[in-house]
């Protein structure tokens, strides 16, 4: 996020904007907040057009906001107890919004190991070692993130110099694009993969100049390892997805849209249950969904929620 941006969470806009109170004086606020320009998402609202009250001061009680306007405007409700937040010139904004994202994998990303725009593969190395040092010897360590195009040796790595470093822990980090798997020997051992093991169909394991497995494992060929990860714990699997909830909220994300959740978490017939209450108290729905089956089952959902009826002015969408 730009540096000069900060984003506040917008609760309740309530006592309007700018001007004076009418009726009796406010209690003093909690606290108040000074910026350059306070944009509330309100047409017109932060328009600095000749005449209008210029935005750049609220006051919040009780997690709610009850006035935004100038500062003099907002000045009478700061009391002995009010704490005054000073932006210094930068901009405020309604908590934003992330249409489409995917929560737990940015929770995974935040707990696995994050070797992204390492300038070597010697980098990748070190980070692993790390993680290894205060990682259960014999645990799985994963991480996402390298790119040997942003390595002086361009060419994909080999598991010798991973292996070394790290002997009692099998590890799997994923390519940038995820059409990579850099693996050592542990892992390779764990997976049965040797210098006779045949490609499987859609994937490739690499070889070094010995015929022997080099450690990188390309689409297909990277489930002969995944496949022997152990899946997260419902509570592995809710401390991922609160850390990157956390995380959104430090940048000022309020809401994200999951775009890939797993059925554990959502079976297929609770999107019908879904629809049907989100239709009853007039919310919109919009899935994200891939495949034959799942865009059956959510036309399904859509055609109960709407009784059988076309119901085009709900703007539900796929």
């Amino acid at each position: 996020m730009h540096a000069a941006v900060i984003a506040l969470i917008f609760v309740v806009l309530a006592q309007g904007h700018g001007g004076g109170p009418a009726g009796p004086p406010l209690p003093p606020a909690d606290l108040v907040v000074r910026g350059e320009v306070i944009h509330t998402g309100a047409a017109g609202i932060s328009d600095p057009s000749p005449g209008r009250v210029p935005l750049t001061a609220m006051a919040i009680r009780n997690g709610c906001i009850v006035r935004i306007g100038d500062g003099p405007s907002v000045s009478p409700l700061i009391g002995a107890g009010t704490r005054v937040l000073d932006l210094n010139g930068l901009t405020v904004l309604p908590g934003l919004v992330d249409s489409r994202g995917h929560v737990l994998g940015l929770g995974d990303l935040l707990a696995e190991v994050d070797v992204t725009g390492t300038a070597s593969y010697e980098a990748v190395v070190e980070s692993v070692r790390v993680r290894a040092a205060r990682t259960p010897a014999g645990e799985w360590i994963q991480g996402r993130g390298w790119d040997q195009n942003d390595w002086v040796e361009k060419s994909f790595p080999q598991h010798a110099a991973l292996s070394a470093a790290v002997p009692e822990h099998p590890v799997a980090i994923a390519r940038v694009d995820g059409h990579a798997l850099l693996v050592n020997r542990r892992a390779l051992e764990l997976a049965r993969i040797t210098r006779d093991t045949p490609d499987p169909p859609g994937g490739e394991i690499l070889h070094d100049a010995g015929g022997e497995p080099a450690g990188v494992l390309v689409d297909n060929a990277e489930d002969l390892v995944t496949a022997l990860i152990p899946p997260l714990s419902p509570a592995q699997r809710e401390e991922r997805l609160l850390a990157a909830m956390r995380e959104c909220a430090r940048y000022g994300l309020t809401l994200v849209g999951d775009a890939g959740i797993g059925r554990e978490t959502f079976p297929s017939d609770s999107l019908a249950r879904v629809a049907v209450r989100a239709r009853a108290k007039g919310l919109q729905v919009r899935v994200h969904c891939i495949g034959d089956l799942a865009n059956t089952k959510t036309l399904e959902a859509f055609e109960r929620a709407f009784g059988g009826q076309p119901r085009p002015a709900l703007r539900w969408a796929v």
